[in-house]
């Protein structure tokens, strides 16, 4: 469908790059309202990754729930009515931000408060093709997603999670 975008969201690639169960893990973390740090090491690839995400998570972005990317495309949102009517949104997406690239410059106006300092009380979906960024991030995040080794580094409740099941 042309007017749903979340429909278009490059969820193969992330797939292939992480794997199935990384990439479902990711999906589970964003619906409790975790966070969740994509990495790549161009722009293009940890935006890729990041949308795929995005795209994975019912009603996320068909909703309108992502401001970082209401600035660029208002029409994100046509099939909302058909989400609300099943149910969706999951969680309250409006303290949740989607960013696909996030930068040392944007990081304050896209993350939660403090979010750069360790773990905080709000989840988020980052991408980021900078090392430093994603490093500060990886510290209080539940799940690292690295697209280029093809990795994902549980942490935090996440962690607790995976090693209790």
């Amino acid at each position: 469908r042309r007017d749903d975008f979340a429909a278009g969201c490059p969820a193969a690639p992330l797939i292939h790059a992480v794997g199935p169960a990384a990439a479902a893990e990711a999906v589970r973390i964003c619906a409790l309202g975790g966070r969740v740090v994509v990495y790549g090491a161009t722009p293009g690839d940890a935006s890729t990754g990041c949308l795929g995400v995005a795209g994975l998570v019912p009603g996320l972005v068909s909703l309108g729930l992502t401001p970082g990317l209401e600035e660029r495309a208002p029409r994100l949102h046509c099939p909302a009515f058909r989400w609300r009517r099943r149910g969706f949104p999951l969680l309250d997406y409006d303290r949740w931000p989607v960013q696909p690239l996030v930068t040392a410059a944007n990081a304050d106006k896209y993350l939660p408060k403090n979010a750069m300092r360790g773990p905080g009380d709000r989840g988020y979906l980052v991408g980021t093709a900078n090392a430093f960024v994603a490093k500060r991030l990886a510290a209080g995040a539940d799940l690292v997603l690295d697209v280029d080794a093809g990795a994902a580094t549980r942490r935090g409740a996440a962690a607790k999670d995976a090693a209790a099941a």
